[in-house]
């Protein structure tokens, strides 16, 4: 069976990768020190399994995810951190459980 996937749609100078997981739900992974990823590059406009994902987020089940202060003007955000990498889930109002239910079903279905 293959694994699932998503498509990567920005890129910008390498800086992070944003993953769309569904029509509420992105992902945008990038270094904590924001300093440019070389290995960004090659998944531009690339679909992204989960597997790959995973190599950037080996600790991706015991992830401690953390809600982002946010203003009305904002999306919803949460935040967490692996290793090197910085972690945003932004999603709509209201629909921040599913959010975070639809990136640990998207991992499981292809990081192993």
């Amino acid at each position: 069976m293959d694994s699932p996937q998503a498509l990567v749609i920005a890129w910008a100078d390498g800086i992070g990768l944003r993953v769309v997981l569904g029509p509420r739900c992105s992902l945008l992974l990038r270094r904590r020190d924001l300093r440019p990823e070389p290995r960004f590059g090659r998944y531009f406009g690339q679909p992204i399994d989960a597997g790959t994902l995973s190599g950037f987020l080996p600790g991706w089940k015991t992830l401690e995810w953390k809600e982002a202060a946010s203003s009305l003007l904002s999306r919803p955000e949460w935040l967490a951190f692996d290793g090197a990498f910085q972690l945003s889930l932004e999603t709509q109002r209201g629909f921040g459980d599913q959010a975070l239910r639809q990136f640990a079903e998207f991992m499981a279905g292809g990081a192993g």
